[in-house]
């Protein structure tokens, strides 16, 4: 159990024997050498114990990667007159074969992880995009600069097809940033995008790996890339569109951080600098009385009268809002 193993010194499977007598009942102290081309069994030899029960820990050990799919594993009696065979043992004259998978496992223990900051953003064109990643080997970050290549697309297709290669360096700890680079796309063309990254240059990188020690097989892949994407939001303001100035009028709130306005907006000359036309603080809603307002936005309603420190129309007071 499992009945398949993987092409690595990693990866095993639990042979599990139970033995029983010719009336169906489990009987102990039964010896036999579990063995297989590509496999390697610890312990080799297995006596059952008072249960009838042995069991077995088994690992590849063949070539990697592997050449073959599936193999046996091959259970042979071993009787009390033979060597490592236990006092009692009576399965001298047994044997079977056991099938099971080999799964070949390729070496990627060069690996980049990437991500978007935002998964979801709005598409006005003006906005940057930013891709933060790492560069790793065997699960630790690369404390080497690796040079990378990336490309941008609106589809898989146009990221393997495209020749438009960009190139970024990564720091000493393989880390590195795409901040300034994209920008996210107008309103014309929203939806999912995606950038490729991979490595640039693959022979400088197994020359840092041989420079540190490490013992480089075939299955060790020395490329790796990732694949980023984000989905740009339909946004119906244009704001790549937009003028560089703002116009000559403009609507401002005069009445800053008050929650109830009774004036909401004064017109303001951009190139004067002046008001254009001014309103005074007079009420021009009608909120029920009993309804909690802070003092200070009663007074911006014009609520309390028109003179500063002194309330003139007391029936119009609402209670504080932290009475």
């Amino acid at each position: 159990s499992p009945s398949y193993i993987n092409d690595d010194y990693d990866d095993f499977m639990s042979m599990v024997v139970f033995a029983y007598d010719t009336y169906g009942n489990l009987k102990p102290n039964q010896t036999l050498r579990i063995t297989g081309d590509y496999i390697a069994s610890t312990p080799e030899y297995v006596t059952t114990n008072n249960n009838g029960y042995a069991t077995s820990l088994i690992r590849y050990d063949g070539g990697i990667p592997a050449v073959v799919s599936s193999s046996l594993i091959n259970v042979q009696g071993i009787g009390s007159a033979t060597p490592y065979g236990n006092e009692g043992s009576q399965t001298g004259d047994f044997t079977t074969s056991v099938k099971y998978d080999i799964f070949t496992n390729t070496k990627f223990n060069l690996e980049i992880k990437a991500s978007p900051k935002s998964f979801n953003v709005d598409s006005d064109g003006i906005t940057k995009v930013v891709i933060v990643g790492q560069v790793f080997w065997k699960n630790r970050p690369l404390s080497n600069s690796v040079e990378l290549k990336w490309i941008k697309g609106k589809s898989l297709y146009d990221i393997f097809s495209s020749n438009e290669e960009s190139i970024i360096n990564t720091d000493d700890y393989g880390y590195f940033i795409l901040s300034d680079e994209i920008f996210e796309a107008n309103a014309s063309t929203p939806g999912i995008w995606f950038v490729k990254i991979d490595v640039s240059d693959e022979e400088s990188v197994i020359s840092y790996l041989e420079s540190i020690g490490e013992v480089l097989s075939n299955s060790d892949i020395t490329i790796s890339g990732d694949i980023v994407y984000w989905n740009e939001l339909y946004d119906n303001i244009h704001y790549s569109k937009e003028v560089a100035l703002p116009p000559s009028h403009f609507l401002k709130n005069i009445q800053k951080d008050s929650s109830y306005i009774s004036t909401p907006n004064f017109v303001y000359d951009h190139y004067s600098s002046s008001a254009v036309t001014t309103y005074d603080a007079t009420p021009n809603m009608d909120i029920p009385a009993w309804v909690p307002i802070r003092r200070f936005d009663q007074y911006q309603a014009g609520l309390l009268g028109s003179t500063p420190f002194i309330i003139d129309t007391y029936e119009n007071i609402h209670p504080d809002s932290r009475e």
